[in-house]
């Protein structure tokens, strides 16, 4: 027996299909349902389909026999007044005549509901439209907040990358099989190799053997300087290179999440050669003040134990007198150097001043001492300059002890005035010639390191801060600090000094 279907009526076929539209059997509007009267106000009963509607699917459907052509299959219509509608649904054809379009709105996000007018409550009950538009709400939110984390990711990622070629210590990553992933340009640098070819690509062991060809195998860590297996807390490992450049490293690693390492690169070359020249100072100061130290508190000894005639007790006060001034010049150097480091020219006192009002405090003491002759040709003594001159004395003054220290008694000392310019702006220089002892190449590139002294033996006075001193006190005031020296031959000194402003201008 035949199953009957259930009769509706007209409210409850608007419910069950709130978007329904009949036609009669010329394409006219004779019924709607209430959700597409909602959705399109204008529509009206009478009305032909492609008034309001752009038939998409049958086609052609220009008239009644194309629509009963193409039977119960799908149908498509865009509404022409409401951009953005969009009515899909399957064709029915009831026994009163025409056909029956089952149709709902295709709705992909709930903006466009609300742009429709309409309400999740237009739509019939059994209808999923409200799960569907909150599940695509959903989605696209979920789109967005992961479109939004892929910036802020790309951002991070761009700021680090900033951060590490920034850095001036050598940065690299390599991946959990040991393969080089990034090195930044700072890594290239420290250790001599060329910015390209880059290595990225390049196996970790592989540059670690490299490495070890080029270190000094007496100072350098024995355990592996790039070591994959090793703890994140064991202490950074020492490598020493002595190409390209003498080069101390210290490398120190992090373990990633993903089993990959981190590896960091300190460049420790200067830090060991302030050890070091610390170390040489040490050495150096100690052996310098003991030596004073010991004249004095034996010839004190001896003034104290001892009755001496007067002519031995007037020799030995003035030996204690000569090494206490020894005592009292070192410990000043001293104090400058202190001094200028702290201050950096803060406490200089720059006032108008001559070059004779320099020269003559600083070449006197050494006119009075008769061991050296002295040669002046000053072209410029009244040029003005505007100078500390109390630490300009106390630099030229350096100068002239070391011309008078490392020459023959005797041997002429050349004082001269020269014109020339600093950075575009006059100047004026003074040049110290003698013909002493003379430097080799590597004893001049280094003479004005702290501490340093080409004659390690002691035989001559000083701890190797006077050159240093110089530079300095020239530097800070603007000017520059030239030397030319032969081994056997002599040393000329030239510092040159900015010329006062005012006096420039008049000329």
């Amino acid at each position: 027996m035949k199953q009957a279907a259930p009769p509706l009526e007209a409210a409850q076929v608007e419910r069950a299909f709130p978007f329904y539209l009949w036609l009669d059997d010329s394409l006219r509007v004779k019924a709607f349902g209430p959700s597409l009267a909602t959705a399109l106000p204008g529509l009206r009963c009478g009305d032909p389909l492609d008034q309001h509607f752009s038939v998409r699917r049958p086609t052609p459907a220009a008239d009644f026999a194309d629509w009963q052509a193409h039977g119960r299959s799908a149908c498509t219509l865009f509404a022409i007044e409401q951009a953005g509608l969009r009515l899909r649904g399957a064709v029915e054809w009831p026994e009163a005549g025409g056909l029956l379009l089952l149709i709902a709105p295709v709705l992909t996000s709930l903006d466009e509901l609300r742009t429709l007018n309409l309400a999740l409550t237009d739509f019939a009950p059994q209808d999923n439209i409200g799960e569907l538009l909150l599940l695509g709400r959903s989605t696209q939110m979920a789109l967005q907040d992961t479109r939004r984390m892929a910036d802020q990711l790309r951002v991070r990622s761009q700021q680090l990358h900033s951060v590490i070629e920034l850095c001036a210590d050598g940065v690299a990553f390599c991946d959990a099989d040991g393969y080089i992933q990034h090195a930044n340009a700072a890594l290239h640098e420290l250790l001599g190799l060329p910015a390209s070819p880059s290595l990225v690509g390049m196996p970790i062991d592989a540059l670690e053997h490299q490495l070890r060809r080029i270190a000094d195998t007496q100072t350098t860590t024995p355990r592996p300087f790039f070591d994959r297996h090793a703890e994140d807390h064991v202490a950074p490992v020492q490598l020493v290179l002595y190409r390209p450049a003498y080069t101390v490293l210290l490398a120190s690693a992090r373990r990633s999440a993903d089993g990959g390492r981190a590896f960091y690169l300190h460049d420790a070359t200067q830090a060991t050669e302030v050890d070091r020249m610390k170390s040489e100072f040490l050495t150096t100061a100690a052996h310098e003040l003991r030596t004073p130290m010991v004249s004095v508190f034996g010839f004190t000894e001896l003034l104290l134990r001892r009755s001496l005639p007067d002519e031995r007790r007037r020799d030995v006060l003035e030996t204690i007198h000569r090494q206490s001034s020894l005592l009292v010049g070192m410990l000043n150097e001293l104090l400058d150097v202190t001094r200028l480091e702290a201050r950096r020219g803060l406490d200089f006192d720059c006032r108008p001043c001559t070059l004779q009002d320099l020269l003559v405090p600083a070449v006197e003491p050494h006119l009075v001492q008769d061991t050296h002759s002295f040669e002046l040709r000053i072209a410029h003594p009244d040029t003005p300059l505007q100078l500390d001159a109390c630490k300009t004395q106390r630099a030229l003054a350096h100068v002239l002890s070391n011309a008078v220290q490392f020459s023959s008694p005797g041997s002429p000392i050349e004082i001269s005035s020269l014109h020339g310019e600093l950075r575009g702006r006059p100047a004026l220089g003074v040049r110290v010639a003698d013909r002493g002892i003379g430097m080799t190449p590597e004893q001049q590139a280094r003479m004005f390191e702290r501490f340093y002294r080409a004659d390690p033996s002691g035989h001559r006075p000083g701890a190797g801060l006077g050159m240093s001193l110089v530079k300095e006190i020239v530097e800070l005031q603007g000017g520059r600090v030239e030397v030319e020296s032969r081994l056997g031959e002599g040393t000329a000194v030239t510092l040159w000094l900015p010329r006062r402003e005012a006096e420039v201008a008049t000329c």
